[in-house]
């Protein structure tokens, strides 16, 4: 008997722009499926049975039954309408026709990653909740870490680059990979169970048993991978780094668009005016492993900070140590051939370039702090080498550190000087005085009866809600904080109405993409939405052909997979397979010859843009099918 039925699916959104090809679009991480109701994206379903196989693309599957019975149909004008919310679906919505659109406010991301130099540890930190909800010991051993920058992929785990540094003196360094949520952790001990960090405590370092002496036991910690021949799994004698600082995650996808987001680390490598081993080094690490993929060096920049722009180019802030010289300034790196370009020095700073913090908009402006006070903006050259530009800056306080630019171009500046200060500063207006529209401290004088003196700002950070995080690094035996200021964005100019304060571990020290917002706001553009669905009752089915209503503007596209099962236990285990591209694929398409029968049939859709402003839309999709074997 051969049947056909109207089947609606939406898309898993996350916004970036780079690597929207073939070659570059990103999976969502799977979840796990709950017997009865599949859960989404992240586990935010905390009854969904999990399915963790840590030796696979590090996807963790879900798929969600919203409800539709056999035979039935989804999508506008049917019973089972579009209905997109966090639990099935990230960065879509439906407009007015009720079709699958991309929206950015509907991206969920919320942990804010915060690296405690002092303690070895990293701090997460619910941004929703302004609350720390887990500490984790990171790097080598306690007296080989010390963490620094942290970099969060499209689905929330993060990078941490530990430098290994007591200033003066550079150890070889290490880079550390923690899951955001626990059906991405790894049972290591086999007992159904995941063994991870709860608000501030922190999980001991291991003694040498199922996991190599002086790393995390923490099972979501999920690899250290060290540039040491003391690593009890050491890289190749070849590859050297000290002082990391760089870290930057991708938005990148395997072969069949499963998750495989990778990082780029640089490597600062200055010790007391002389190059060490691995100086300048930049390498390319597997997101899943910690192996080296791609390994270059710069011409003339000891790497400090980097960003990823839409482009895929590596934009880099370039520092010499505390002798500076002219190797310091702004670089960008060719990520398909490791060729860097160092932009020219700014004209008419007294002070030398000085950089620290870097940052990027919507329409390609480099920012920059400098650490003498300045916030400078490179609007980059039309030549190849983009090094034919403009510089404009403007000087606001003594000392600058982290930088931020949110998505409505406003950038956020943190002042290193004594107290922790914000600086608002208004991009219409720069390099104007009048760019400058206000400035807040991060501490309080009465926080639970007490008084915060939040010192040493270090990072800034926005979240997915629009507000605005600052960390203060203290210093000494305080600890540090992370101060949100909650922001009214109502009226023309961005206004902090209530500010929160979140102790952390000591000597805090990120100011970097720590919660993915720029990832995932300027570098790529994508969203997702996943539909379970069963049309035989009592049988496993044979799907035959799929058609579509499907719009693809300019610079658009939309991917669809499936998988199937007869049971939903199986269904996250199964294999997906690529059924559409579109384009250049057109309605109608025979479903693949390798996808096995199935009582249960999981469609993914994933739709992608370039451009702001401009989305795909999808509409009912419609699959035949035949009824085959009747299930046990």
């Amino acid at each position: 008997m051969r049947l056909s039925g109207i089947f609606f699916v939406s898309a898993w959104v996350l916004f970036f722009t780079a690597g929207c090809g073939a070659d570059g679009k990103q999976s969502p991480s799977d979840a796990g499926l709950d017997a009865a109701e599949a859960g989404f994206e992240g586990g935010m379903d905390s009854d969904a049975d999990t399915d963790s196989d840590s030796d696979s693309d590090n996807d963790s599957d879900s798929d969600s039954d919203s409800d539709a019975g056999p035979g039935g149909s989804m999508g506008p004008g049917t019973d089972n309408e579009y209905d997109p919310d966090p639990s099935n679906s990230d960065g879509v919505d439906t407009d007015d026709d009720g079709w699958l659109v991309l929206d950015e406010e509907a991206l969920v991301l919320k942990y804010l990653w915060i690296a405690n130099s002092a303690d070895g540890t990293v701090s997460k930190i619910d941004t929703e909740e302004v609350l720390e909800v887990g500490r984790y010991a990171v790097g080598l051993a306690e007296d080989r870490s010390d963490p620094s920058r942290t970099s969060v992929d499209l689905i929330g785990d993060v990078f941490i680059a530990n430098r290994n540094t007591d200033y003066g003196t550079l150890g070889p360094s290490s880079i550390t990979k923690i899951a955001a949520e626990n059906e991405r952790c790894v049972d290591r001990n086999g007992n159904s169970s995941i063994e991870t960090s709860s608000g501030t405590d922190v999980l001991a370092r291991s003694t040498g048993t199922s996991v190599p002496e002086g790393r995390s036991t923490d099972e979501c910690v999920l690899w250290t991978r060290g540039f040491d021949s003391l690593d009890p799994d050491p890289l190749d004698a070849n590859y050297g780094c000290y002082g990391m600082r760089g870290v930057a995650a991708t938005a990148e996808t395997g072969t069949n668009f499963e998750y495989n987001g990778h990082v780029w680390i640089g490597c600062y490598g200055w010790n007391d005016g002389v190059d060490v081993l691995g100086g300048r080094a930049v390498y390319k690490l597997n997101g899943n492993t910690g192996d080296v993929m791609e390994q270059y060096q710069f011409s003339g920049c000891h790497p400090y900070g980097f960003l990823l722009d839409k482009d895929d180019r590596l934009w880099i802030s370039c520092r010499d140590g505390w002798g500076w010289s002219a190797d310091e300034g702004v670089a960008w790196m060719d990520t398909d051939n490791g060729s860097d370009t160092f932009m020219p020095d700014e004209p008419g700073l007294d002070d030398g370039p000085n950089p620290y913090g870097i940052a990027l908009d919507s329409d390609g402006h480099v920012w920059i702090t400098k650490y003498d006070g300045y916030i400078v903006r490179y609007t980059p050259g039309s030549n190849q080498n983009l090094d034919n530009g403009t510089w404009e800056f403007l000087k606001v306080t003594d000392n600058f550190r982290g930088i931020a630019v949110d998505k409505d171009g406003f950038v956020w500046a943190i002042d290193t000087t004594g107290d922790s200060v914000i600086y608002l500063i208004n991009p219409a207006e720069f390099p104007e005085d009048t760019a400058i529209v206000d400035s807040f401290y991060l501490g309080d004088d009465d926080v639970d009866g007490g008084v915060v003196h939040a010192h040493n700002g270090v990072g800034v950070a926005i979240d997915f809600d629009g507000n605005v995080w600052g960390v203060s690094r203290n210093g000494g035996d305080d600890n540090g904080y992370a101060t949100r200021l909650e922001v009214d964005r109502s009226g023309s100019l961005p206004a902090v109405v209530a500010k929160d304060i979140v102790p952390v571990g000591k000597e805090p020290y990120s100011y970097s993409d720590m919660i993915g917002y720029h990832l995932r706001n300027f570098t790529t553009k994508e969203g997702w939405y996943r539909q379970r669905f069963e049309v035989c009752p009592g049988q496993s089915t044979r799907w035959e052909e799929i058609s579509w209503d499907i719009e693809t503007p300019a610079d658009t596209s939309v991917i669809l997979r499936a998988r199937t099962a007869d049971y939903t236990g199986d269904l996250p285990s199964a294999v997906w397979h690529m059924v559409a591209e579109i384009p250049p694929d057109t309605s109608p398409k025979d479903l693949p010859a390798d996808l096995p029968e199935g009582h249960y049939i999981a469609i993914e859709i994933r739709m992608y843009t370039e451009q702001d402003g401009v989305t795909p839309r999808v509409g009912p999709i419609n699959f035949t099918y035949e009824c085959t074997t009747d299930l046990e």
